[in-house]
């Protein structure tokens, strides 16, 4: 990523705007050379809520390594997991305020502050992990478009895993089967859009209370990734499973603006650098994490189905409306950029 002069204090806040939003996209080495014995050390407060076992909090552990490798001790993250600093919602908040300096943030949050990032979360836009690469190489400007100003300076973009559909008691094999079903969706409009579209009933339910609501029949299903599924152990009273892959979940790391003006800038360079150095970590250790999710289910004795070519397509025929009513809002431009990688 593009390094960015450190900006002083009565630049106009155009110039301010402008500045920020031009760092991303390229990581170059730092001029700037650690002394061996550093007499200052700046240990950086990260708020996550994901577990450590987590393809992104192993992430943050090799990056907490790699930082304090190539400082020589000068810098760390001090890394708070499992939402002990707020949800995703509540962390985006605290970037604004700058309470924090750095917490990984879902995309859904983000588009709270931004538009762009929702090209992401379109259904079935995202069919493969090669895909995802290209976009972090090639349009990660475009994706993270409008978060310098708004939310803070984004450091990546992470897996947190294709969604699928989960239910208790109805087999999923098909379009027809998800019709009328109430399925408890993240929160955002998207999501619930999506769905609709679909011919469910969607509904917005606290994670900490699904199984209350399958127990007293509220829901009939979820859509989650495979890691938040089973690390909530919901394979446990789920019996079916259907493997539609409809959105590939991710988060970006952001640093707040005020850490980013507020540490010297041999710290936010070298920041900067490193988490680019891991910019993939999260997608390849997402492949080989699903794999051993998928075994745990299969273990649970979850039947999982998965859609042939020509059902899949009757998914994202019905979805279609979706993708339309965006192009407005997200860009027809990115849309078909980010659609169209092979």
């Amino acid at each position: 990523m593009k390094t960015i002069k450190r900006i002083i204090p009565l630049l106009l806040t155009a110039v301010l705007l402008f500045t920020l939003t031009a760092f991303a996209g390229t990581a170059e080495e730092s001029p700037y050379e650690w002394p061996e014995n550093p007499t200052e050390t700046y240990e950086l407060t990260v708020g996550v809520t994901v577990a450590e076992n987590t393809p992104a909090g192993q992430a943050l552990l090799e990056i907490d390594k790699a930082l304090r490798e190539e400082s020589h001790g000068a810098v760390g993250l001090d890394i708070f997991w499992e939402s002990t600093l707020g949800s995703s919602v509540e962390l985006g908040e605290a970037l604004v305020s700058g309470t924090i300096d750095i917490a990984l943030i879902s995309s859904a949050v983000i588009s709270n502050y931004t538009k762009a990032i929702d090209v992401l979360s379109l259904p079935f836009i995202i069919t493969n992990r090669e895909q995802i690469k290209t976009v972090i190489d090639e349009y990660f400007d475009d994706v993270t478009a409008g978060m310098p100003e708004n939310i803070g300076v984004p450091l990546g973009i992470w897996e947190f895993g294709f969604r699928h559909l989960f239910t208790k008691e109805k087999e999923v094999k098909c379009l027809e089967d998800i019709k009328g079903l109430t399925i408890r969706v993240m929160d955002g409009k998207l999501y619930s859009s999506t769905f609709e579209a679909l011919g469910a009933i969607p509904t917005n339910i606290s994670l900490s209370e699904l199984v209350t609501a399958f127990q007293q029949g509220v829901i009939d299903g979820v859509e989650l990734s495979l890691a938040a599924f089973v690390n909530q152990q919901q394979h446990t009273f789920c019996k079916y499973a259907a493997f539609i892959g409809y959105n590939y979940s991710v988060g970006c790391p952001t640093m707040s603006n005020d850490a980013f003006d507020r540490y010297p800038q041999e710290v936010t360079d070298l920041v900067q650098k490193v988490f680019w150095d891991y910019k993939y970590f999260t997608v390849d250790a997402g492949a080989e994490a699903e794999e051993e999710y998928t075994k745990t289910c299969e273990d649970a004795g979850m039947t999982i189905n998965y859609f042939d070519d020509a059902e899949m397509q009757k998914l994202k025929d019905a979805v279609q409306p979706v993708w339309d009513s965006y192009k407005d809002i997200i860009g027809a431009e990115l849309i078909e950029s980010v659609s169209n990688i092979q």
